[in-house]
């Protein structure tokens, strides 16, 4: 940044300003330079700070339960895998303990979920066979039948 800083002003290196007004400019664009990079490292030291504190004063995640939704259980597990850069070193096997339950739970929900829209579409299909061999029987008894009614109409069987 120094460097570039200089050479948007003519010189390679700060003893070569021959007017003292240019040097000047140059100063005080560096400076700008500097201080903006230094408060978006102050903001972002105070976030992680925060957030240090924050965890620190509550380490408890929400427990896990079963009437949790699936996007609440993933919601809980990104915060969770999220928090391992800022969790101090002596609570971070609790947190690896915490992702594991939440990852668990996880599983667990999907499979729920899988059984339950398994089980639907056995319902659906089981109640599609009495609809379906109604049908079916109905198409054979008159196709099936050969006896005609009085004028050569068929006669349905069934």
């Amino acid at each position: 940044m120094y460097r570039e800083t200089l050479l948007e002003f003519g010189a390679e290196h700060s003893n070569q300003f021959n007017d003292v007004r240019v040097a000047t400019a140059a100063y005080n664009e560096l400076l700008a330079r500097v201080q903006a990079i230094e408060a978006s490292a102050q903001a972002e030291a105070e976030e992680l700070a925060a957030a240090r504190e924050d965890y620190e004063q509550n380490p408890e995640a929400p427990p896990v339960n079963d009437l949790m939704s699936l996007w609440q259980i993933e919601d809980e597990l990104t915060a969770l895998v999220d928090s391992i850069d800022v969790c101090p070193e002596h609570l971070k096997e609790e947190l690896e303990q915490r992702i594991a339950q939440y990852v668990g739970a996880e599983v667990e929900k999907v499979d729920r979920i899988v059984a339950v829209l398994s089980s639907l579409d056995n319902m659906a299909a089981n109640e599609a066979w009495p609809v379906l061999e109604s049908r079916q029987s109905g198409a054979r008894g008159i196709l099936a039948s050969d006896a005609l009614m009085p004028g050569g109409a068929r006669q349905l069987v069934m």
